[in-house]
């Protein structure tokens, strides 16, 4: 059954609290663990200690009443130090869309304008942020709006409808499309621009046709040339032999591949692609679900860029999230879960590829229809990566999964 969380008030924002992979505290090094490692856990109910005395400023304390109530819809970062968020709150129109800055690692989040012409209908335009400088962002999903000066004022710009859009290395990859109801999407193109520009340049015009039953696609960049375009099947009709497409480029776009999905060909077409993740030098995962909702999860890796997979391994089930910080580093975590009733969020980690699983982080909460858990697990280089563990609480690492800090949202 899908979950909603609506989180009880959190810790005071001082507050902060630390786990590791057990064992490996202080490592940098790879290592091997086995699934019979004690891990640490954290308790959703556990006391978050005793916050130091500082002095607010006037703008601070501004911020926070912009800011309270917020709950997470999503994330992006430049740099363990600097990231953006997308969040709504109750005000007098129902829900209204906060966008919100962090310069000191989420400790503290500074409220940001939203764009003027955003209205009631505003979740039909925009579910997701993106920052490719300190200048320059975007929000989007399916309308586009750009910033030039840090979020303090944002501008709608022409466009197709867009689904996905990643910056690295000064440039923006985006999925456009024409109208809904092929199912999903349809006559996708992938297109790229220059951070802050709007000349977009046609990569790929998307070979998909309506019998696919294709409904979402994604951008994964793992490197500033290197482009994936995984497109999933429609788990949800229950169609055995429903499957993913994934489209690959490593020369930024000129030339692509076409690869088959790496869940089909394993004895059974009863499974399929769910989700993709992309580490350095060629490392790809991929996350295995059932069609038919029965059967066991399991996950594929490549180490030449999608070329050829190693055998399934079985992961632990009801995780929806996928990471790849690196050779034989994986992460899985829940997100993306709405509805009511109790909930249990978790991440694991994995230092061997999948063999063997430890959960780093877990804690359980009883959730309302207010605001669901948001699909955020990311990294984004020199072992910087984050987590959204509910709408108001940000788990945050910087040695590739090994240990996580806890952050309360909007603190």
């Amino acid at each position: 059954m899908s979950r909603l969380l609506s989180r009880a008030v959190l810790a005071l924002a001082a507050a902060s609290m630390s786990v590791s992979l057990a064992g490996c505290a202080g490592q940098s090094s790879q290592s091997e663990h086995t699934a019979t490692a004690s891990p640490l856990r954290h308790s959703a109910r556990s006391p978050a200690g005793t916050p130091a005395l500082a002095i607010i400023s006037a703008s601070a304390r501004a911020d926070r009443r912009a800011l309270e109530g917020s709950h997470l819809l999503d994330l992006t970062w430049l740099s363990s130090q600097r990231g953006w968020a997308l969040a709504d709150a109750r005000c007098s129109a129902g829900l209204c869309p906060r966008v919100a800055v962090t310069r000191n690692g989420g400790r503290s989040w500074e409220a940001l304008s939203v764009p003027a012409s955003l209205k009631g209908n505003w979740q039909t335009e925009i579910s997701q942020i993106r920052f490719a400088t300190v200048k320059v962002g975007y929000l989007f999903g399916p309308a586009l709006y750009q910033t030039r000066d840090g979020g303090r004022t944002w501008r709608r710009i022409r466009s197709r409808p867009v689904e996905a859009l990643e910056p690295r290395a000064g440039t923006i990859v985006r999925i456009a499309y024409d109208h809904l109801g092929c199912p999903g999407p349809c006559n996708r193109v992938v297109q790229t621009a220059a951070a802050g520009s709007g000349a977009w340049h046609t990569l790929l015009r998307i070979p998909i046709a309506r019998a696919d039953g294709n409904i979402s696609a994604q951008i994964i960049r793992a490197a500033a040339r290197v482009i994936y375009v995984p497109i999933y099947a429609n788990l949800a009709s229950g169609v055995r032999g429903a499957k993913a497409v994934i489209f690959r480029s490593i020369d930024a776009g000129r030339r692509w591949q076409r690869l088959p999905d790496p869940c089909i060909g394993t004895g059974t077409d009863t499974h399929a692609a769910v989700t993709l993740s992309a580490g350095p030098r060629g490392y790809l995962s991929v996350l295995c679900d059932s069609i038919l909702g029965t059967g066991r999860t399991f996950i594929r890796t490549s180490q030449d860029y999608g070329s050829r997979w190693g055998q399934p391994r079985t992961v632990p089930s009801g995780m929806q999230l996928l990471a790849s910080p690196g050779p034989g580093r994986l992460m899985l975590a829940t997100g993306g879960v709405s509805g009511s009733g109790p909930f249990t969020y978790r991440l694991d980690v994995s230092r061997d590829g999948g063999l063997h699983w430890t959960t780093v982080v877990t804690g359980t909460t009883e959730v309302s229809p207010s605001a669901a858990i948001p699909a955020v697990l990311g990294f984004g280089g020199a072992g910087f990566g984050w987590w959204a563990s509910t709408s108001q609480e940000i788990w945050l690492t910087r040695d590739d999964g090994l240990r996580w800090r806890q952050r309360p949202f909007p603190g």
